[in-house]
């Protein structure tokens, strides 16, 4: 079993050996939510929350830190790399604050930072089932008049690591991505 203790000069907790947890657990005294850093994850219970990307790093670098002032440069470090004003540090901080609804769960030291309050314990292993792996289903119509459109989705898709595909609400972008999504025969996790 790995010990865990607090990085030298800061930086958050570390395993003995210096690696990081898998994620970290914490709770507001009546739920529990678990933050995966690297799958950039935070679950209420069994449940997905949404979280905005500036948020969320926010959370994890308090969260890695807690029951220690982190600064205000080392805030905009690790969420923004680059110089940016204390309201947008504040609304981050109130965005989680709403998020976990647990008063002084982040407490903002004046003129120095912000501490993270609530117990954090790191975890090691996956807590619950696996995810399911799953096939994509259709659910809709035949691909009548989209085949050139399905044919040049292929051709991107294998051209390229990421393709996006977009446009105004309605003209089918779902339809063209999950039937694609068929024809390759792609298997994904379910959320």
């Amino acid at each position: 079993m790995l010990q865990w203790c607090e990085r030298v000069g800061g930086g958050g907790m570390a395993a003995e050996n210096g690696s990081k947890p898998l994620g970290w657990r914490f709770s507001d005294g009546s739920r529990v939510f678990r933050l995966y850093p690297e799958r950039r994850q935070l679950l209420l219970g069994e449940t997905r929350v949404m979280l905005g990307q500036r948020a969320f790093a926010f959370l994890t670098l308090l969260v890695e830190n807690a029951g220690r002032i982190v600064g205000r440069d080392e805030i905009m470090a690790a969420v923004w790399q680059s110089v940016i004003s204390d309201t947008a540090i504040s609304t981050q901080a109130s965005v989680v604050r709403n998020l976990i609804g647990k008063e002084g769960c982040i407490v903002s030291v004046n003129n120095q930072g912000y501490v993270f309050t609530l117990e954090v314990a790191p975890f090691e292993q996956e807590y619950g089932p696996p995810p399911q792996l799953t096939r994509l289903v259709l659910q809709a119509g035949p691909s009548v008049g989209r085949e050139a459109e399905l044919n040049e989705l292929a051709a991107l898709c294998a051209r390229h690591r990421l393709v996006t595909v977009v446009g105004p609400g309605g003209v089918g972008k779902t339809w063209l991505a999950a039937n694609l999504g068929l024809r390759l025969g792609i298997i994904y996790l379910t959320p």
